[in-house]
């Protein structure tokens, strides 16, 4: 099962728990902090799919819940029963279970698998965008160059797939960039 857009949760371990039973690109919001740059590359996933929001059902997960809504576009609000995501005093995302989850995202799931792109790895590290301090600038201008907010080398990979940019688009971008 895939879901049919971006899911946007507040943390690492919401995303574990989803992905443990659903294909999905997850962006995590990390709090109500979310960067301009991260602002900047929702929009422009959202020019392509739909950008799901699902915070915990709590105070700070309803700030992160405003503060994306207005400023991303094509926004999609999924709602946890607060009741239905209690483990250990705790409310939220990962305290729910796979089928409460999957009830209020079902509107939003396929069998089909989405269309993204098809750069590897292994051309990210033949291009020098992995590893030493000289790939972390590189990696960063990459990033820059396309909107993708900030990332590490993995979230670099799923975000130009997502975005369907092709090896050739990353290869000039260097070539802009000097290398």
């Amino acid at each position: 099962m895939y879901l049919n857009g971006v899911l946007i949760v507040e943390g690492k371990d919401d995303e574990t728990l989803i992905k443990s039973f659903l294909e999905v690109h997850v962006f995590k919001s990390d709090g109500y902090n979310i960067r301009n740059e991260d602002i900047k590359f929702l929009n422009k996933a959202a020019k392509l799919y739909k950008i799901i929001v699902l915070t915990d059902p709590d105070e700070a997960g309803e700030r992160i819940r405003k503060r994306i809504n207005e400023n991303v576009e094509n926004t999609y609000n999924v709602f946890l029963d607060r009741s239905l995501c209690n483990k250990h005093g705790k409310h939220g995302v990962a305290e729910s279970t796979k089928q409460h989850i999957l009830e209020r995202l079902k509107d939003y799931i396929t069998l089909e698998s989405p269309k993204i792109g098809n750069v590897t790895i292994s051309q990210l590290n033949q291009l020098g965008l992995n590893g030493d301090s000289k790939a972390k600038e590189k990696r960063d201008y990459i990033c820059k160059h396309f909107s993708l907010g900030v990332c590490n080398g993995k979230t670099m990979l799923e975000r130009l797939n997502l975005l369907n940019i092709k090896i050739e688009e990353i290869i000039e971008a260097l070539r802009e960039y000097g290398d």
